[in-house]
């Protein structure tokens, strides 16, 4: 749970999904091209505590372009 402009955001329900759908994170790199800011940063905290590495790219950027910054 983290507060975000004065809003309470529950992050218990993505990470349940989160947990279902990737495996081994501390093996892995992501990067993370979100526009819901309370889900970039669930994402961005499950991740970074399962030990992965992440790059997170401002939604502002289009996505053909997030797609070529994602590190290989």
């Amino acid at each position: 749970m983290f507060i975000l402009n004065d809003n309470v955001i529950e992050i218990d329900a993505l990470t349940a999904r989160l947990d279902r759908v990737l495996s081994d994170c501390a093996s892995h790199r992501y990067a993370i091209h979100i526009n819901n800011t309370a889900e970039i940063l669930s994402t961005l905290l499950f991740l970074r505590d399962q030990g992965a590495g992440v790059f997170p790219i401002h939604p502002a950027i289009p996505r053909e372009t997030a797609q070529s910054m994602a590190p290989q």
